[in-house]
């Protein structure tokens, strides 16, 4: 019949999920159409979503490799997805300053020698250990601290970055190599 949405019949074994808006799933499912899922994407259901609008239960989230595809009723995915009773799910954190390479400092400079316990001189041992970082030391610092702030639920982190010579003072040939370096511990971690 004229009217019914031709991607809700019959036909190939999977419906490109993004590719329908919420209206057009809602009317899918309201003709009893099977909504599948493109391979590819994951459908969660958790007890609670938390959502710009509010805490939701009895909802299905469907997720591709790095996004939220679609919050909908639970019922629009019978038999699909990954339970998760007693869980939460919550937008990823953002981290909004961060200095990776500092995280190589826990432990390290919060020595207090005597008579010389102020800023100053804690300033002169975290650049004691900063400078002596060179590019496999930062990326891999860095890659410790944005694994420790994913795990924390952090998907986003903003990196203010200020060293840009080489252990012996002298500039890198490319004055972002060291920023380089953060943006692969980045990327081998998986965080934005």
């Amino acid at each position: 019949p004229s009217g019914i949405d031709t991607r809700c019949r019959p036909g190939p074994p999977w419906v490109r999920l993004i590719s329908l808006s919420v209206r057009e799933l809602t009317s899918c499912s309201a003709m009893g159409a099977t909504v599948r899922i493109e391979e590819g994407l994951t459908v969660v259901k958790p007890e609670w979503v938390w959502t710009p609008s509010g805490l939701l239960t009895e909802h299905a989230v469907v997720l591709d490799s790095t996004h939220i595809v679609d919050v909908a009723p639970a019922e629009r995915y019978p038999g699909l997805g990954v339970q998760l009773p007693g869980r939460l799910l919550l937008p990823g954190f953002v981290n909004a300053h961060s200095h990776a390479f500092q995280r190589g400092f826990r432990g390290h400079v919060q020595d207090r020698p005597a008579g010389r316990d102020d800023f100053w001189s804690w300033r002169a041992r975290m650049y004691g250990m900063a400078n002596a970082l060179d590019v496999d030391g930062i990326r891999a610092v860095s890659a410790l601290a944005f694994l420790e702030m994913a795990e924390a639920g952090v998907t986003r982190v903003g990196e203010f970055h200020y060293l840009h010579h080489q252990v012996d003072g002298q500039p890198y040939d490319d004055p972002d190599e060291l920023a380089h370096a953060v943006l692969e511990a980045a990327a081998q971690v998986g965080i934005g």
